[in-house]
């Protein structure tokens, strides 16, 4: 397949282009198991076929910040599906989709996601992100024309922080049509938001 696979290394991908890299499996560009610093870089129309994350799948402290990520696909997570203790911050997200869940990205265990844009994402649920499991804290983001069929920016479950986000022309298009914005499933705490 057209990723590279990298495990058990701390590594730094900095300035780089990826661009029409596909997989059958994880990572249409980059499948990382353990610490990384993804920096910097463009990720265009990168695509998975019946996994998750359609340009980036990462885990166990991932830190992922200043990058576009536009026109990916995957089944789950669109753009980025990433696990455990990561930090997402100040990336663009424009024109990824999933099938399922999370058009731009699929979160679980504790991360942090703060100071990205999300512009014209779609996912079933979820179009910009789907949050499972405890404990994301997702703050300060700019969601604007994302779309889904429950959330259409966000589909959170269980506790997770959102607080002081802006939310802008997002819509639930087909099917159960639930929380333009936001749909939560479960117990969250929320600080403020601008919708």
């Amino acid at each position: 397949d057209g990723s590279a696979p990298i495990e058990n290394a701390v590594f730094v991908v900095q300035n780089n282009i990826f661009d029409r890299n596909s997989t059958y499996y994880e990572g249409g560009a980059i499948r990382v198991r353990d610490s990384a610093t993804i920096t910097g870089n463009t990720f265009s129309n990168n695509s998975g076929c019946c996994s998750s994350g359609g340009a980036v799948r990462a885990r166990n402290g991932a830190t992922v910040t200043g990058n576009s990520f536009s026109g990916n696909y995957d089944d789950s997570g669109g753009a980025l599906w990433v696990e455990y203790s990561a930090t997402i911050s100040n990336n663009s997200f424009s024109g990824n989709s999933a099938a399922n869940h999370g058009g731009a990205i699929r979160i679980s265990g504790s991360n942090t996601i703060t100071g990205n844009s999300f512009t014209g994402n779609f996912g079933q649920y979820g179009g910009a992100i789907r949050a499972f499991d405890h404990g994301n804290t997702i703050t300060q983001n700019t969601f604007t024309n994302n779309g889904g069929r429950l959330g259409g920016a966000l589909y959170v479950e269980y506790n997770h922080t959102i607080g002081r986000n802006l939310f802008v022309d997002n819509r639930v298009t087909y099917g159960d049509r639930r929380g333009a914005a936001v749909y939560v499933r479960g117990f969250h705490v929320a600080e403020p938001m601008r919708l």
